[in-house]
């Protein structure tokens, strides 16, 4: 009978006090916290930033979250894409082929399958958002 008695009271006091935590990590300025992370991949960089209380798994929020990498225009169409202007085609129209043309493209850093880190690759990135 004591045992069970000491026990309950035990669960009784951990749930008013779950409350107590369930209040003071919701309360702004003590239980809220926001990270800040930056990663590195190749010659891409991360940067993440969250925000939400400790207590909650759901009150997680992205705040942020951007891919950074060098590009670094280039002043003509590749030699190597030259045939995608003339190819037959359905889509995209002609037009459409026209602006992705004088949208550019980007060389940008790229390693490669034997591990040179000097490698790059061709972007159209731009073309991409028509």
């Amino acid at each position: 009978q004591v045992l069970k008695t000491e026990s309950s009271s035990k669960l009784r006091c951990f749930l008013r006090n779950w409350n107590v935590f369930a209040f003071l990590f919701n309360v702004p300025w003590i239980g809220k916290w926001k990270i800040k992370n930056t990663k590195t991949s190749g010659p891409a960089a991360n940067y993440l930033e969250r925000q939400g209380s400790p207590l909650f798994a759901q009150d997680w929020k992205k705040h942020l979250d951007c891919d950074f990498l060098l590009s670094i225009e280039i002043g003509q169409w590749p030699g190597s894409a030259g045939t995608w202007e003339a190819r037959q085609r359905h889509w995209p129209s002609q037009e459409v082929v026209r602006l992705v043309l004088h949208s550019g493209c980007q060389i940008v850093p790229k390693e490669d399958p034997t591990g040179d880190q000097f490698s790059w690759r061709l972007s159209f990135s731009r073309g991409e958002l028509l």
